[in-house]
């Protein structure tokens, strides 16, 4: 009998494909391929569920609004909630229409704040399927481990710190050894593109884990050990999907892509640019200023990279040391300046600013967004999401208005809501002035992508 994977809907304020595929779930469905076990995909966020496809990769997802969840009732939140992706009604349709009898589910998490749509939708295969076993992983499941148990009642939870056991738990009901998660990263399988065709970019991770210890990140509680693949290997791997599929767009999944770019990025990026093909690399996730120089730089323009996102997160030096000390203003204007150097424009040099995060000003983040600007970056106003078990969550927790153990309330959308000092007047101030430093960026910007488009 067949496994059966789920990429479930999201429930959210908002939500889009910014190069966000389901790299586990990829991952595994190569190792089943290896193992000869057959599976299908109900992925609740699939083609059939887009409304907008973009030419670099990313996708807005069908919007569906919904009641706002109980919790978040009368509490005057002005915006809309919505299901993205497959709405309630085409679940229940698409959980009707699947006739095979299956061993195992298996089942992907993301954000701790979308447990309101893994819930409904794991009841309804529950009830449907009451005799298969469930299989749980991801983010959520490893930062609120207690919490997905009473969500999902009788499932096997796999943490990232115990993944090994889901191979244990898939030799055992198939009768046959099965390796995934059971070995060194250097060794797992490349995500499976293929299977999942209807998503047009193809992820990569280079590096898994992060070295730096953020005071607002989780990081090290979802991967506590660095881990590397062979560079070479890699890049070998994508121009060879590449060629196969016809994808041209690359979404580095990478937390610290740039760390110890001697030995692994920029290998990665030559191999690349060797094979002539002229590929569109995009980090979503943000890159280490510290780490780019003139040859990095050089590399990156030359192999197609094209998606730039800066880590700065705030240019006062004192939050910059006590947040975790990841880069000093002047790595990051030496960043800029050879990324310039190498041919970037200010419009495609963007740069992460934090904004919400305890004990923070919102002068300090005007000062940022100035500095940004000032030095030729483009300000990304990133919204701060508590995340459980990290050191700003429990000063979150001192300065909120409501419980922020209820991972509802740690959906960045919900920042201004919480946090007093950054209430939705302020919020919309911010977002303002911001608005009226990118016009200009904004049109360089069109003008850009339309060179691109005509060439």
């Amino acid at each position: 009998m067949k496994v059966l994977l789920i990429i479930p809907s999201i429930t959210d304020f908002a939500a889009h494909d910014m190069w966000a595929a389901p790299y586990g779930m990829m991952v595994i469905a190569s190792a089943l391929k290896k193992h000869n076990i057959e599976f299908d995909i109900l992925d609740l966020l699939g083609r059939n569920y887009t409304r907008k496809e973009y030419e670099d990769g990313r996708r807005r997802y069908k919007r569906t609004i919904i009641e706002m969840p109980k919790i978040l009732r009368n509490k005057n939140i002005k915006r809309h909630y919505a299901i993205y992706g497959a709405n309630f009604d085409d679940i229940e349709a698409e959980v009707e229409k699947l006739t095979n009898t299956y061993k195992l589910i298996v089942m992907s998490t993301t954000m701790t704040y979308w447990y309101y749509g893994y819930k409904y939708i794991y009841e309804r295969l529950k009830n449907r399927f009451q005799t298969s076993t469930f299989a749980i992983g991801g983010v959520y499941v490893t930062l609120l481990e207690s919490h997905s148990k009473t969500v999902f009642e009788g499932a096997h939870i796999f943490p990232n710190q115990r993944l090994q056991y889901f191979d244990k738990l898939v030799s055992e009901i198939y009768g046959k050894e099965f390796t995934c998660f059971s070995q060194p990263f250097s060794l797992w399988e490349f995500p499976d593109v293929e299977s999942f065709s209807h998503r047009r970019y193809i992820p990569a991770l280079l590096m898994r884990g992060c070295p730096f210890n953020c005071t607002y990140c989780a990081s090290k509680t979802l991967v506590k050990n660095l881990e590397h693949k062979d560079p070479i290997k890699l890049a070998d791997w994508v121009i060879q999907t590449c060629e196969t599929t016809g994808i041209d767009n690359v979404a580095l999944f990478d937390d610290a892509f740039l760390y110890r770019a001697d030995e692994f990025a920029k290998p990665f990026l030559r191999r690349i640019m060797q094979s002539n093909l002229r590929l569109r690399l995009h980090a979503s996730n943000g890159l280490h200023p510290r780490f780019i120089d003139e040859e990095l730089a050089s590399l990156m323009r030359k192999s197609g990279f094209e998606t730039i996102r800066l880590s700065l997160e705030s240019s006062d030096e004192k939050i910059m040391s006590i947040t975790g000390d990841k880069v000093k203003r002047t790595e990051y204007e030496n960043a800029i300046k050879y990324l310039q150097k190498s041919g970037y424009k200010k419009a495609e040099l963007g740069t992460y600013i934090i904004c919400g995060i305890p004990h923070q000003s919102p002068q300090e983040v005007i000062d940022s967004i100035k500095y940004v600007d000032d030095i030729g970056g483009v300000v990304y106003l990133a919204e701060y999401s508590p995340i459980p078990n990290t050191p700003l969550f429990y000063e979150s927790i001192k300065i909120s208005r409501y419980d922020l153990h209820e991972p509802l309330w740690q959906n960045n959308t919900l920042m201004s809501y919480w946090n007093p000092s950054f209430n939705e007047e302020v919020l919309n101030k911010l977002k303002n002035f911001l608005i009226g430093l990118r016009k200009d960026v904004d049109k360089a910007d069109d003008d850009l992508q339309k060179s691109k488009t005509s060439k």
